[in-house]
């Protein structure tokens, strides 16, 4: 333990000196009957006095550790509330308020200006201040620091133009004169991930606030495990904000009417000049079939999107093309996406419900970037991406296929701690739970050790069956419409339930079946804490315990469960495949090659085989399509069809 009356000498590689970013009242006499906020900062008002009549803070010992602008300006205020204090006068500074900053001309530095030095401080001479820790700098003189004061800074901060106001008049994303704004919001519990962060201390032993375990641990799993638990715990309070089963699907395409329109975004412009978009218009309206040709200021803005949802509804328009940095209009992101990117897609397909499979997207901002391009040479670029955005715009069809209903009916097999704490949390949500406490599998062992022996503790609530006792014959099925087949006493039932949880160890054999072989056992299962290679059905692994307590692990395979559940209906992958039923030989490559069991051989009366595609378990890699070798497979967005129309028309030389 240090102690400030002795001498330690430790030896080191480096030392790093760090200065404190607390004020030190102490050494000026005026601590005693100031009050102190947060971090040791003094507490002032409106003037900037403190709780000691007399005494006035300014600059960093009141806000923290800010720019010296701010802590200069901080000082002025208080030497004019000073003034005021001892005079009974105002006080002579005036305070600039923020509706007349960047009014009149900007008056710019005259390249002909003398650039005037920083002035030297005079400092003591090393030989006089070895083997001690007082002040190096003697401080400047009243002529040196008057005449440092009428230096310009060149902090090359905000001159407050306000020419970025004039530049984004149609985004309206600058306000120059907005302040900080107060946002409240009213939840049944908290999550706090990192406690030091957290404002109110005396809050945390509320039981609606939870906390993340070791946030500092250096294994993501481990935080990831406790954000979990954290999350299910939540959610327990707040069952009434769970979102309603949809009344409707959204339409996978809109009503053929015959009329595309195309709407070229000028990015707030910044795509390219303004007689270079014109004749990028102009060049899609000539396009036969095209009723509606126009330039949005913004794709990416909600105003933009809105524009783009009114001309659909207005001309009735059936199929769109959108010129702008967006590449595709599918539901997920690849590395290329960005803010923008994804920001078109959630306001014109999530907000607005337009439908994806309408919609055909050019990323028209990647090639109009390049340097030095004529505003003709923009021109034939975009003439040949439009091109080939029109022979798509031909193959526009439904990218989903099916859908998977999900209910709310939860099968835990397993009474362990983690069985109940999931089963508990999960009834507090809402779902209709039913708990075997004791089960082992038909061919497992009679008394598997700390199962049959473990005593029984009842879930409550009117949505939970609690079964003392089962053996495990069957688990068949998928997400939605499991049927686990069971021996309950000398009875034989088949329960239903949309998602199945494994909470005891004898009953991991369950989550791989025998006949899954190389990655096929490793997909969806490593790669996810609770996840096995059927989707839907839940484990829980030892080494889980090893990171949170069996309470924690039952609480965050809750929060798995309640977030599978809430999306009340699970559509398919957009890319997932499409089997051509005629043209499929049954050879089994693309089951054979798919490591998610998405492909399965289903047999025919003539005793041949046709595949089909599991679309629950399909994540739309496309790998059993390149597999096939007749061409049997094929996908909503990147069919072959549409492929062999783009290079022809690429070959075909007519431009």
């Amino acid at each position: 333990e240090f102690t400030s009356d002795q001498t330690y000498f430790l030896s080191a590689d480096t030392v790093i000196v760090s200065i404190g970013q607390r004020p030190h009242l102490d050494s000026t006499c005026l601590a005693e009957g100031l009050e102190l906020g947060r971090g040791g900062r003094v507490l002032v008002d409106e003037c900037q006095a403190c709780s000691r009549p007399g005494v006035f803070a300014a600059g960093d010992v009141i806000t923290g550790p800010t720019t010296v602008i701010n802590s200069m300006a901080s000082g002025r205020r208080a030497a004019g509330r000073v003034i005021e204090f001892l005079t009974g006068q105002p006080s002579p500074v005036v305070e600039v308020s923020a509706g007349c900053r960047g009014v009149g001309d900007y008056v710019s530095i005259s390249e002909d200006a003398p650039r005037q030095w920083r002035v030297e401080m005079a400092q003591r001479q090393p030989k006089a201040r070895r083997r001690d820790f007082l002040e190096v700098d003697f401080g400047l003189t009243v002529e040196q620091a008057v005449a440092e004061a009428k230096r310009c800074l060149q902090c090359g901060s905000c001159c407050e133009c306000r020419e970025c106001e004039s530049a984004c008049a149609e985004v309206k994303a600058i306000d120059h004169f907005r302040g900080p704004r107060e946002l409240v919001f009213e939840c049944p519990s908290v999550v706090v991930a990192d406690v030091a962060e957290f404002p109110e201390p005396s809050l945390l032993d509320d039981p609606r606030v939870y906390q993340v375990g070791n946030l500092q641990s250096s294994d993501l799993v481990d935080v990831m495990v406790s954000g979990s638990s954290a999350a299910g715990e939540a959610m327990a309070h707040a069952t009434k904000l769970r979102p309603r089963r949809p009344s409707a699907d959204e339409p996978a395409t809109l009503p053929d009417t015959g009329r595309l329109g195309v709407f070229v975004c000028a990015c707030n412009g910044t795509m390219a000049p303004p007689a270079a978009l014109e004749k990028i218009r102009c060049l899609a309206e000539s396009a036969p079939g095209v009723a509606v040709a126009r330039t949005v200021f913004s794709v990416c803005h909600p105003h933009g999107a809105d524009e783009i949802a009114a001309a659909m509804k207005k001309e009735k328009l059936s199929r769109a093309i959108v010129a702008s940095c967006v590449c595709c209009p599918l539901d997920f992101q690849c590395i290329s996406c960005n803010d923008q990117r994804t920001r078109a897609r959630i306001y014109l397909f999530d907000r607005l419900g337009l439908p994806r499979g309408s919609f055909e997207m050019v990323n028209l901002r990647d090639p109009l970037a390049s340097c030095g391009q004529s505003e003709d040479e923009m021109f034939e670029t975009a003439k040949d991406l439009l091109k080939g955005a029109f022979i798509r715009s031909n193959f526009m069809g439904p990218l989903q296929y099916g859908r998977t209903d999900i209910s709310n009916n939860i099968l835990i097999l397993g009474g362990s701690e983690i069985g109940v704490s999931c089963a508990s949390n999960l009834a507090a949500q809402g779902f209709n739970v039913r708990i075997v406490h004791r089960c082992r599998l038909a061919d497992g062992p009679e008394n598997p050790e700390g199962v049959w022996d473990r005593t029984i503790r009842e879930v409550k609530g009117k949505k939970v069956t609690n079964v003392p006792d089962a053996v495990v014959v069957e688990i068949a099925g998928h997400v939605g419409d499991f049927t686990a087949t069971v021996l309950e006493g000398a009875k034989k039932k088949h329960w239903r339930a949309d998602i199945i949880c494994l909470t005891d160890e004898n009953l991991l054999p369950l989550a791989v079946h025998e006949d899954m072989v190389g990655l096929k056992k490793l997909y969806r299962y490593n790669f996810a804490f609770f996840h096995t290679p059927t989707v839907g059905l839940y484990r829980v692994l030892p080494r889980t315990l090893k990171r949170v307590s069996p309470t924690e692990a039952g609480a965050a395979l809750a929060a798995q469960v309640a977030t599978a559940a809430a999306e009340a209906l699970l559509k398919d992958h957009e890319l997932s495949p499409v089997v051509d039923a005629s043209r499929c030989r049954g050879c089994g490559r693309c089951a054979e090659i798919c490591p998610f069991n998405a492909v399965r051989l289903q047999p025919n009366d003539d005793g041949s085989f046709t595949a089909e595609v599991v679309r629950y378990n399909c994540v739309g890699c496309g790998g059993c399509v390149g597999r096939c070798p007749v061409t049997a497979l094929d996908m909503p967005y990147f069919s072959n069809r549409l492929l062999e129309e783009v290079v022809a028309g690429a070959l075909s030389g007519d431009r």
